[in-house]
């Protein structure tokens, strides 16, 4: 009698195994081939999947070196794969092609893309959507006015034109403000001084962060005008702001001695930059630097009207000696006692002071450029 138990027990099992076998094709092999999850460590935010046009897009901080990114997350569909595979570097300054491959062995290629960028939550210049412009004045028994950046001549406003100067040596102002269809705008011109005697051949359009100091000589030594910095601690990562340039197509100057160069091949070219420095009262060492340089021509004076060739342009600001910076941004000796720097600063130096500065003319602080280029500007922010 337990013989034939131990018989039908054993086909019960029997039975019970084979009809608990997992038969993986049963139901057909998988054809999902999506991504669900992408990250890089540092990123700002999360990642953007668009599964119907198979992109991914994400955000990192400005600085960031794009060309060694290697994403620590990559989740897919079940049962398939991706290459190139998470923790292996790839250079994102173009997109990257991901290949997620299904059960079923069909594949799908997904653009992966990834964006510089900062908030504006930090500290602010004043007025540096450029809106706010006072009449202000020079003279006792003649009266001359001009227009200056800021709220009024007895505020320590941040910004500065040297507007006086140029009206005071050729009755002209060649820093104006204006308005887009979007808000406010400034345009910064260099002009011909070279027939007032004494004085160097052109005055630069520009804006900047700091003072100008006309004094009281009737012709005042040039390098003692403009004083550039004012007080700032915060620490941003980039900044950001609207521009629109042309480089002039009049004649060239070369310095008051006609010895310097011009910064592209012998043509002009803008600068927009910021530098963060610590300032002790008697040196002045260099914390961070972000600089932008241009001689392509986005518009025409002559032609177009003041909505054309706008670009919005956001540029890091590198720590300390960074190889992403070239020679024409590096602290150096000037005769402007204010860009007179000692070097850099040691490394985690915290900024007292922040110099800002737009000019139509890259050597322009030397008296070298070509006449009419102009560099339009508006919407200035840092970023954090």
């Amino acid at each position: 009698m337990n013989f034939y138990k131990n018989i039908l027990g054993l086909c019960v099992m029997l039975l019970l195994f084979t009809a608990c076998r997992i038969d993986e094709t049963f139901f057909g092999v998988s054809d999902q081939k999506k991504i669900l999850v992408f990250q890089v460590d540092g990123q700002i935010g999360s990642s953007e999947i668009d599964t119907t046009a198979f992109t991914v897009d994400l955000k990192m901080p400005l600085g960031t070196d794009l060309s060694q990114v290697a994403p620590s997350v990559i989740n897919t569909s079940s049962l398939s794969s991706v290459k190139p595979e998470a923790g292996e570097i790839q250079n994102f300054n173009e997109e990257v092609i991901y290949v997620v491959t299904a059960e079923d062995g069909s594949t799908q290629e997904w653009r992966v893309s990834i964006e510089l960028t900062g908030s504006t939550g930090g500290t602010q210049p004043v007025n540096s959507n450029f809106e706010d412009w006072y009449t202000a004045s020079y003279g006792s028994v003649i009266v001359t006015r001009y227009q200056q950046i800021g709220t009024s001549e007895d505020v320590d406003n941040f910004w500065i034109t040297p507007n006086e100067g140029s009206k005071r040596a050729f009755k002209n102002e060649n820093n104006i403000p204006f308005t887009k269809s979007d808000g406010p705008a400034v345009s910064l011109t260099t002009i011909d001084v070279s027939s007032v005697d004494g004085l160097p051949p052109i005055a630069a359009g520009s804006l900047y962060s700091g003072d100008f100091n006309y004094g009281s000589n009737l012709i005042p030594d040039p390098y003692q005008l403009p004083v550039f910095g004012k007080p700032f601690t915060d620490q941003p990562i980039g900044f950001e702001v609207d521009y629109r340039y042309y480089p002039g197509e009049g004649k060239k100057y070369y310095g008051i001695d006609g010895d310097k160069t011009l910064p592209a091949n012998d043509e002009d070219a803008a600068d927009i930059y910021v530098m963060l420095r610590f300032n002790d009262g008697q040196t002045i060492q260099r914390v961070a630097t972000g600089w932008f340089r241009t001689a392509d021509r986005s518009f025409n004076p002559a032609s177009d009207n003041v909505d054309t060739g706008w670009e919005r342009i956001q540029i890091p600001i590198y720590y300390g000696d960074h190889e992403e910076l070239p020679d024409y941004a590096q602290p150096k000796t000037s005769l402007y006692a204010s860009l007179n720097e000692s070097g850099y600063a040691p490394e985690g130096t915290e900024p007292n002071e922040i110099v800002v500065v737009f000019s139509p003319s890259a050597n322009g602080n030397d008296f070298a450029g070509v006449i009419d280029s102009r560099l339009d500007v508006a919407n200035f922010e840092l970023l954090y």
